[in-house]
């Protein structure tokens, strides 16, 4: 062993080797670059002030304690490696630089630990491995909030009862699986990509850094948020990956961009876990949105358009989903696992026929508005109400009413250019609204064929029917 009881001061570099048992300096340490090899073994230092002027590797083959107060202070003014280190890492007190970079492999956290780069520049980069927290915080800045200061955590981190970014002008990358009671992301961050598949934060997380947020970076991942999430004031894109879960948690999102096939489930066991997502951008990947449990009055709001997404399929919905916006997708899937849907954005598409089986009520369109249907619809299998406002068109498809209710003005036109653009409607409440039916070209055999009784309507009007309409 060595041991080094007093202060070290106005050193030039203080260099380790072949030291076979434990190096320990348990007071404070003021020299240029610290250094130590694979030849020594463990190394302690406990002093309450350290400081180094020169780039500092440590690669000794056991174990490297860092303070043992959460008073000390280490700063390392030419950076700090300890990647290389053979045993344990143990910190217990912060570690600082003076925009130099900071490069460490695993670490155990001793106490409440902050490590700070004071980044004025890109050179004050933080690296970290795997991270046992032993219940202790974890600050992670590069502090002044310079662009490209960025902050990387390849390994799992657990263990860690508060994870908070700070003043971090660049991009902070989660990598492993990353299981934490409270993650704190403020406005001073930049960019979050959080990429660990499996990542479970106990505490509810809002989201408020004013760049980009990454949640996944493959459509296996999942990530876990027990007490929700709420992503509407992050400043940049937010694109997500994977299955986002919470267990009966509210989730908020803004816009948001999918980068592979996304499932949002909030695993509602009451009204608690209700569902809020703004408008989405696809990139040709398919989008569920579930509640989990089918609990009653448990909803989905969609409040902006919905665009580029191959696949949209609403599952597992006690209460009511309502898609507000422009929705435009490949294809529609809504089983009777969902209750209420409101499916009522102008301008929608759908291009592939959809045969809704909601087990509640359906309401199409808005008034004044139009919806467009382009493999043809089918409501017939819906439980509850139907509901019709505006224009419901589609492009030479068979619709396919059972019992209907006019909110407002309704226009039904198959846009026929043979005999495949049918229409066939059951009863008709009118509320004392007009009722148009078209099949949109008087081609022949284009057939409509109204099953049930018609009440209430104002004027009912037939136009450019090419066979027979039959009441």
């Amino acid at each position: 062993d060595i041991t080094a009881s007093g202060a070290i001061s106005g050193l030039g570099n203080l260099t380790l080797a072949d030291v076979g048992g434990t190096a320990t300096f348990s007071a404070n340490v003021a020299a240029a670059a610290l250094s130590a090899d694979s030849t020594v073994a463990n190394l302690v230092f406990t002093g309450a002030s350290n400081t180094f002027s020169a780039a500092s590797t440590l690669a000794n083959d056991g174990t490297l304690q860092f303070g043992d107060a959460t008073g000390d202070s280490f700063t390392f003014n030419g950076g700090l490696t300890t990647s290389d280190v053979g045993g344990t890492v143990t910190l217990n007190t912060s570690i600082s630089t003076s925009n130099d970079a900071l490069v460490f492999g695993a670490i155990t956290l001793g106490n409440n630990i902050t490590l700070d780069t004071n980044a004025t520049n890109t050179t004050g980069d933080l690296t970290i491995g795997a991270v046992t927290g032993g219940s202790n915080t974890l600050t992670l800045t590069t502090e002044n909030n310079i662009a490209n200061a960025d902050i990387t955590a390849s390994g799992n981190i657990s263990g860690v009862t508060t994870l908070t970014l700070t003043s971090v002008g660049g991009t902070a990358t989660f990598a492993g699986d990353v299981d934490v009671t409270t993650l704190a992301v403020g406005n001073t961050v930049a960019n979050v990509a959080i990429n660990g598949n499996g990542s479970t934060i106990t505490n509810d997380i809002d989201f408020a850094n004013d760049g980009t947020l990454q949640l996944g970076d493959a459509s296996g991942d999942t990530l876990t948020f027990n007490g929700g999430l709420d992503t509407s004031d992050v400043g940049g894109t937010v694109t997500l990956n994977g299955t986002i879960d919470t267990s009966n948690d509210a989730v908020t999102f803004g816009a948001v961009t999918l980068g592979s096939a996304t499932t949002i489930d909030t695993n509602a066991t009451n009204t608690t876990g209700d569902l809020t997502i703004g408008a989405v951008t696809g990139g040709s990947n398919a989008l569920t949105l579930s509640m989990g449990n089918n609990v009653a009055n448990t909803d989905i709001s969609a409040t902006g358009n919905i665009s580029g997404v191959t696949t949209l399929t609403l599952q597992n919905v006690g209460g009511t989903a309502t898609l507000s916006g422009d929705v435009d997708v490949t294809t529609l899937a809504v089983g009777n696992t969902v209750a209420n849907l409101a499916f009522t954005g102008n301008g929608s598409t759908v291009t592939n026929d959809i045969d809704f089986a909601n087990d509640g009520t359906l309401t199409l369109g808005a008034s004044g508005g139009t919806q467009t249907y382009n493999g043809g619809l089918d409501t017939s299998g819906v439980g509850s109400t139907v509901t019709l406002n505006g224009t419901i068109a589609t492009s030479n498809d068979a619709v396919t009413f059972g019992a209907v209710t006019l909110g407002s003005a309704t226009t039904i036109d198959t846009n026929a250019s043979n005999t495949t653009g049918d229409i066939a409607i059951g009863a008709v409440t009118g509320g004392s609204n007009n009722l148009t039916l078209t099949t949109g070209d008087n081609v022949a055999n284009s057939d409509i064929t109204a099953s049930g009784a018609i009440s209430g309507l104002g004027n009912l009007t037939l136009a450019d029917v090419g066979g027979t309409a039959t009441f």
